[in-house]
């Protein structure tokens, strides 16, 4: 069984689900250049994660009201540690 797989079937149906949700809605704020609900929507996954991703997540808020293009960007590369299960909080 993969490390993926193991630490998604120890989380919460209702986590995995709330984090999957919220990572669309990040990909649908960058779509629509819409970097103010970007922003939230790192600071809600930061809750879910713990470092250095978490601290990258509230960083990314941050970038999300000063540079939309690097933002968006680096939405694209943490949203893939998402994925992979990097840093998740159990």
């Amino acid at each position: 069984m993969s490390h993926s797989i193991y630490r998604a079937s120890h989380r919460s149906r209702t986590t995995t689900r709330t984090i999957g949700q919220l990572c669309t809605g990040g990909d649908w704020a960058c779509a629509h250049g819409d970097l103010e609900a970007l922003g939230d929507v790192a600071e809600r996954l930061a809750d879910y994660t713990k470092n250095p991703l978490q601290n990258k997540l509230e960083a990314l808020s941050v970038l999300c009201h000063s540079d939309p293009e690097r933002a968006t960007a680096r939405w694209m590369r943490l949203k893939n540690q998402i994925f992979r299960g990097d840093c998740l909080s159990s």
